[in-house]
């Protein structure tokens, strides 16, 4: 049995941070989704999720990475990895970063092009 440890994110680009290590390209973005869920009363609720997505524009999948700015909106597939640290209070904490392996510039935010991705 193989083991699996994929995660496949589309949504629009927030923060974009890009660090040059020897010569190579690191990203440091985030990614938004919104999911819209009926409640049983019939009211809908929105539910906003933060991404934490780390690619390099040298990789194979991700050249697109070039393209991305804040309102971009992504494709984003690879993995999840736990990254530990301490915050400001002086607790352990625990974040869950997304390594990007492929990543599809789609275009710009707007009304019309989310429409068109939650209907697929």
């Amino acid at each position: 049995m193989e083991f699996l440890n994929k995660i496949i994110i589309r949504g629009i680009v927030g923060r974009v941070q890009r660090t040059v290590i020897h010569d190579k390209t690191a990203v440091d973005f985030s990614v938004v989704t919104q999911t819209i869920h009926k409640q049983n009363d019939g009211t809908q609720t929105c539910e906003t999720t933060w991404f934490r997505i780390t690619g390099w524009e040298h990789l194979s999948g991700c050249e697109d990475l070039k393209e991305i700015q804040k309102t971009s909106v992504v494709e984003i597939t690879g993995r999840v990895r736990p990254v530990k640290y301490t915050n400001a209070f002086g607790d352990d904490v625990i974040s869950w970063e997304v390594i990007a392996q492929k990543v599809r510039h789609l275009g710009m935010y707007s009304k019309d092009i989310m429409l068109e991705y939650q209907n697929n």
